[in-house]
């Protein structure tokens, strides 16, 4: 999984998760991790 900051840009948050070793508490801070950046990205387009 990654997420971009923009086409042809390196990743700006890489994880590699085992599908047998996915961690609920990891998937919890990076979903919001994931939605801080939405909402400092529509901060910046206000």
């Amino acid at each position: 999984m990654s997420i971009e900051a923009g086409l042809g840009q390196k990743p700006l948050l890489l994880v590699n998760l085992d599908e047998h070793q996915e961690d609920g508490h990891l998937r919890t801070r990076l979903e919001a991790f994931t939605d801080m950046l939405a909402a400092l990205k529509e901060e910046r387009v206000v």
